[in-house]
């Protein structure tokens, strides 16, 4: 997939002396939350000189559906993620190509290039499927979601059931709506109060065996790393 962002210079040779140039915001030490393009790319440009939640893409959405689903609500939160703006994605998937095609049919020509559809007879292809793609939303709307829910293994926020719009959490539900996008789900989460938690190593060493001196020494001298080596000695 093509980068969405453009590619901007704001002709410094050190971002961090332009950090903070601001007469009227102070310094921090972190920057969160959602916006546009323009948004991210002011926070990868900014990113080692403050600490940033991630680089957002383009808004989207998965849906997994079975003959339970009205169509109709479903098309509607497909379209509800789509019309963010046109590089938007929206992706559908189920079993019953019946429920696919109803859907589909109630999608408006303008939004059609930013739908996918995705049919398969075998449950383990579409949780591969979502589970590669780590969408930011994921909406469930089958019969039996929470049974679906122990086998997926990255999304940004999950939504049970036909009667559980995505938009609910745009606005109202859900501990936070700042979420990975581009597949990002993989291996982050969405913004937390973790977020802004710190946490240090703390070691003091009081044992007399010296077994564990001796094991790093070990690893030092393998790197040649000489001075390592030596302040592990008695």
């Amino acid at each position: 997939m093509k980068s969405w962002l453009p590619h901007t210079s704001v002709g410094l040779t050190n971002v961090s002396e332009w950090v903070g140039r601001t007469k009227t915001i102070p310094k921090v030490d972190k920057i969160v939350g959602p916006g546009n393009e323009y948004v991210t790319e002011a926070k990868r440009l900014v990113y080692g000189a403050v600490g940033i939640d991630g680089l957002a893409g383009p808004s989207e959405i998965a849906v997994w559906v079975d003959s339970s689903c009205v169509p109709a609500r479903i098309a509607w939160n497909l379209l509800a993620q789509a019309e963010h703006g046109p590089q938007s994605v929206s992706c559908l998937y189920s079993m019953d190509e019946t429920v696919l095609l109803q859907i589909q049919n109630r999608i408006p020509n303008e939004f059609k290039k930013q739908m996918r559809f995705f049919f398969s007879k075998n449950e383990e292809t579409i949780l591969t499927q979502i589970n590669q793609a780590a969408p930011e939303h994921l909406l469930l709307a089958i019969r039996n979601p929470r049974k679906v829910l122990k086998k997926i293994r990255g999304a940004g926020a999950i939504f049970l059931g036909g009667e559980s719009p995505v938009a609910l959490g745009d606005y109202i539900a859900g501990p936070s709506h700042v979420l990975p996008t581009n597949g990002t789900g993989r291996f982050s989460s969405g913004l937390s109060v973790k977020d802004f938690l710190r946490w240090s190593s703390v070691i003091e060493n009081k044992s007399k065996n010296k077994k564990l001196f001796r094991m790093a020494q070990v690893l030092a001298e393998t790197e040649k790393l000489h001075y390592h080596s030596l302040s592990l000695r008695d």
